[in-house]
């Protein structure tokens, strides 16, 4: 989709360097994806919390 936005009004070159903000884009965000499930494990495995889903919830 972002390489057919960016080739429409001629912005082609662009498109050549997407690749590597865009793999670091899903690096930052696997790594801060990662970290929130260790920490979420690390306080259950601490204080014995339970964890809700939604459907536990309603």
């Amino acid at each position: 989709m972002l390489v057919i936005a960016l080739g429409t009004p001629g912005l082609s070159a662009w498109v050549d360097g997407l690749d590597y903000v865009l793999l670091r884009g899903l690096a930052v965000f696997l790594g801060l994806t990662d970290y929130a499930l260790w920490r979420r494990n690390r306080a259950v495995a601490c204080c014995g919390m339970s964890i809700q889903t939604n459907k536990e919830r309603d």
